[in-house]
């Protein structure tokens, strides 16, 4: 039995790195994400994210996100999964981490 292949990217960010971003990672419509990171909430109303953002060969044209759901309440390391496909269109994927005001 064949089994697909598949890139493991990693992107480490820590406090100092906040809206880190992998380097560009070529898609196309067929192509499949799964997604899972380790993140921490650690205080105040903004909330860890982790994300893959889909744009066009230039980061012109945004054309959608898959991101992890991140309502935490406690200090804990948390760890996520999140599944999609790449958006018809897209051409380029980043992995990218951020805040969100909640």
């Amino acid at each position: 039995m064949a089994y697909p292949l598949f890139n493991v990217i990693t992107l480490s960010a820590d406090e100092e790195s906040f809206g880190a971003q992998s380097a560009l990672i070529p898609c196309s419509a067929e192509d499949a994400f799964v997604l899972t990171a380790s993140f921490q909430y650690l205080s105040g109303g903004m909330q860890p994210r982790v994300s893959v953002e889909f744009w066009d060969a230039a980061l012109s044209t945004f054309y959608g996100r898959i991101a992890l759901p991140c309502v935490l309440t406690d200090n804990g390391w948390h760890v996520g999964t999140a599944f999609g496909s790449v958006p018809p269109g897209a051409q380029a994927a980043l992995v990218t981490t951020d805040c969100e005001y909640n």
